[in-house]
């Protein structure tokens, strides 16, 4: 451990720590102050011993981090963005072991009164019943404390909306083909019809993922809009599939796709902010 002044009002951190049996790394951070900089190796040394008595928001950098390396980019931005609106400004400056169920269950009132939904609490809920679970397998934290973790509301599994064919025909009759995006649009609503499809999955449609010989539409990819715009892998293995879609269809894609400047790599990719 280190800390060295290294120009005015500028301090270099490092901590040295053991990985693993003949293991070492080290942390460097750059700080503008010496108070700053204790502070700073303090919340390094705690993150990296794993034990109850480190802050909360120093804990979550590490969950985070952990986190990161093990799901999708769009589940850990929206994990990290809830934790850091709806879940730090409560607990951050707690210690773990300060955390009871006292505490947690005032935190979930707050959520109450501001007027969130069944869904969106159960939401935050969940999210904070995972990082705490982490904290007790990891952080020593006393596992009592998973009988505070229950959601507080039950959330109401509402059966699924689908549009009747009357509903569609409004709609679509709403639709023009004037510009390059309303036509665009017309066919996103009418594809979803007839295929089911999710809006990522049908964002994410290249023209070879259009089979005019099989008469089927290949799903293997969605699109998030997240950091400009990316292509990802499916929610899950089983929404990889082919979908057969009806003649009709076929040729409003193929009339579609003729007109579509090929600057265009997606199908409805200007749709993207619209």
């Amino acid at each position: 451990m280190s800390i060295t002044k290294i120009a005015d009002r500028k301090y270099k951190v490092c901590v040295n720590y053991t990985v693993s049996k003949g293991c070492y790394k080290r942390i460097t951070r750059i700080v503008h102050s010496l108070t700053e900089a204790k502070k700073k190796e303090q919340e390094i040394l705690d993150s990296k011993r794993n034990t109850n008595t480190v802050l909360f928001h120093v804990f979550i950098n590490t969950y985070l981090e952990d986190l990161k390396a093990r799901v999708k980019y769009s589940t850990y931005y929206n994990v990290k963005s809830t934790i850091e609106l709806k879940i730090l400004p409560y607990f951050g400056d707690f210690k773990l072991c300060e955390i009871n169920g006292t505490i947690i269950h005032k935190w979930k009132l707050d959520l109450i009164k501001r007027n969130n939904s069944k869904y969106t609490i159960y939401f935050y809920e969940s999210i904070f019943r995972t990082v705490m679970l982490y904290a007790i397998k990891f952080y020593d934290v006393d596992p009592v404390l998973r009988n505070s973790l229950a959601p507080i509301v039950r959330r109401n599994r509402c059966e699924m909306q689908i549009w009747t064919i009357d509903e569609f025909k409004k709609a679509f009759k709403y639709t023009t083909e004037d510009t390059l995006v309303n036509y665009g649009f017309k066919m996103l609503i009418l594809t979803a019809f007839l295929t089911g499809a999710r809006s990522g999955e049908l964002l994410a449609l290249t023209r070879e993922d259009i089979d005019f010989g099989q008469k089927v539409v290949h799903i293997t990819k969605t699109y998030k809009n997240l950091n400009h715009g990316y292509c990802t892998s499916p929610k899950s293995k089983s929404s990889i599939r082919d979908i057969a879609i009806p003649m009709f269809l076929l040729k409003r894609l193929d009339k579609y796709i003729s007109v579509l400047p090929r600057q265009y790599d997606r199908i409805l990719g200007m749709l993207n902010n619209s």
